[in-house]
């Protein structure tokens, strides 16, 4: 008797080879997936502490932006951060209506790590806040014999913007350059 079952073996080898290359691609996707998350969390703190320290720093010195004249200078971070000068240029813009005035303090500081490259992919590096103080201070209300009502009163909103990457540097002291992975955490403050 002559037996034809050729190329069972060859089928079977097929089978389960495909279902193998199947559960590798699986696996593979899976593990892809958790990266770009795992990546995402990663820009996302930076973002966040970023905006924290763009936060810290404002409350730190809101003698100097909560008012219409600035006087003195601010540091954060206790001088140079890593090569990069971390002294802040404050812009300030103000009304005075009637004796109330409102106004608006904002700055750029750089938040990472190196040389603080604008364009760089790697979480962290470029990392930077951008921060708006807006205040109204509020006279002193006296009754007609000169005696104090209400005393002069500051109300500020500290807004901060943290992001993983974008720091532009000198000239610009920004957090304007952008970037596919660039991830923005905002964090506000009321005092009163």
């Amino acid at each position: 008797m002559i037996h034809r079952k050729k190329g069972y073996t060859l089928l079977f080898a097929v089978i389960v080879s495909m279902l193998v290359l199947s559960i590798a691609t699986f696996i593979l996707s899976i593990s892809r997936k958790q990266a770009i998350l795992s990546s995402s969390a990663r820009d996302s703190e930076y973002a966040f502490y970023s905006a924290d320290s763009g936060l810290e720093c404002a409350i730190e010195h809101m003698d100097i932006l909560a008012t219409s004249t600035l006087v003195g200078s601010m540091s954060c971070g206790g001088g140079p951060l890593n090569g990069v000068n971390s002294n802040i240029a404050v812009s300030q813009t103000f009304i005075i209506n009637g004796q109330t005035v409102q106004g608006t303090s904002t700055f750029n500081m750089f938040t990472g790590t190196g040389a603080g490259t604008s364009n760089t992919t790697q979480s962290g590096t470029g990392s930077c806040a951008s921060t708006s103080v807006a205040y109204t201070i509020t006279p002193a209300v006296l009754d007609a014999n000169g005696n104090v009502i209400s005393a002069t009163s500051t109300t500020a909103v500290v807004e901060t913007h943290g992001y993983n990457i974008g720091w532009r540097p000198n000239p610009n002291n920004d957090c304007a350059a952008t970037g596919p992975r660039k991830v923005e955490r905002v964090l506000q403050y009321t005092q009163s």
